[in-house]
């Protein structure tokens, strides 16, 4: 049959070619299967740069000599860096407005995005997002590098919702990644670099760095709206740490008792908040829509002396450090 055909040409294909080195060759092959219940995994070769294209107003791409659509996730998906997904095998992505698409906005038309692993990837200038999420399921990002993203909307977004499913969820990890050197652009855009747009939401980072990431640039709600990972729904922190970054209010802010913590390090000694208007050095945890509206966030600090993000021992605390210091008042910008 036809069907065959293009399965068994899908193969030879795959069977030629031991790695890849554009978006396009990866849609191309995901044609071809009718369910993703099967575990794909695609290579990008070594050295490879890719550089995205970017989209009009009917989400169609524009055409651009050299430039490639972003990232399509379907389930049970695993794309990697060469073949151990190493980063020092330097596979990176520039540009574009969206570099990895878990959306139905694009014409993909999945209604999930289960068992999805990205491994050793760099991620560098999106324009508008560099992840956007808005199925439910769970991505794994591991050994994955977010660097100079100075013009997004926001570099990462978490945006599913669906009332109808309410235990559903869209859990996204970031296990032993760095978050390098990105800066707040301006009015218009998310004054986090991580956001999760809603309770349905999850997000875990464990063995996460991030440094040298400047909120406050443009920022003139410095002194309540300036974060590096801000949700309203679940999240965990593990063995991450916070490094020489610019912020006005604190490293993380949490909506509701969603918080779980452990082993992280905040850098004391470098300037890493160094806004007059700071309320906690690790995280802002609102309870209520009151403390939100009064900004007298519950604090809870990062215990940690240095940083364990290459530690790969379990914890051996508790779950979830308890607040550390009490909230303080902004002082008025009037």
């Amino acid at each position: 049959s036809l069907t065959t055909l293009c399965l068994l040409a899908q193969l030879f294909r795959g069977a030629l070619a031991t790695c890849y080195r554009s978006t396009e060759q990866i849609i191309a092959d995901e044609k071809f299967y009718v369910n993703f219940d099967q575990v794909r995994t695609y290579t990008i070769c070594p050295q490879t740069t890719i550089r995205i294209g970017t989209y009009d107003f009917d989400f169609e791409l524009k055409e651009k000599n050299g430039e490639f659509p972003p990232f399509p996730v379907h389930p049970n998906m695993v794309i990697q860096c060469g073949d151990d997904g190493n980063p020092i095998n330097r596979c990176e992505f520039i540009g574009g407005d969206y570099q990895v698409d878990a959306t139905g906005f694009l014409g993909i038309d999945t209604p999930t995005v289960e068992n999805v692993v990205i491994k050793g990837m760099t991620f560098i200038a999106a324009k508008k997002y560099s992840v956007w999420g808005s199925k439910s399921g769970d991505i794994t990002f591991s050994n994955c590098v977010f660097k100079d993203h100075v013009k997004t909307v926001v570099p990462v977004l978490l945006d599913y919702t669906d009332p109808d499913q309410p235990q559903s969820q869209l859990s996204v990890t970031f296990e032993k990644c760095e978050f390098l050197n990105n800066r707040f652009l301006g009015l218009g855009s998310n004054t986090a670099l991580v956001y999760g747009n809603g309770a349905q939401n999850a997000l875990t980072f464990k063995n996460t760095k991030f440094e040298g990431n400047n909120m406050l640039h443009n920022n003139t709600l410095a002194e309540t709206r300036s974060f590096l990972i801000e949700t309203l729904g679940p999240l965990t922190v593990e063995r991450s740490c916070f490094v020489n970054n610019d912020i006005g209010v604190s490293a993380v802010s949490v909506f509701g008792n969603t918080l779980s913590a452990a082993q992280n390090f905040v850098s004391s000694s470098s300037s890493t908040i160094v806004s007059d208007y700071q309320y906690c050095e690790f995280a802002s945890v609102f309870q209520t829509l009151q403390q939100y509206s009064d900004f007298t966030p519950l604090c809870v600090g990062a215990l940690e002396s240095g940083c364990r993000a290459d530690a790969t021992e379990p914890p051996t605390i508790a779950p979830t450090d308890g607040p550390t210091t009490s909230p303080t008042v902004a002082k008025s910008m009037a």
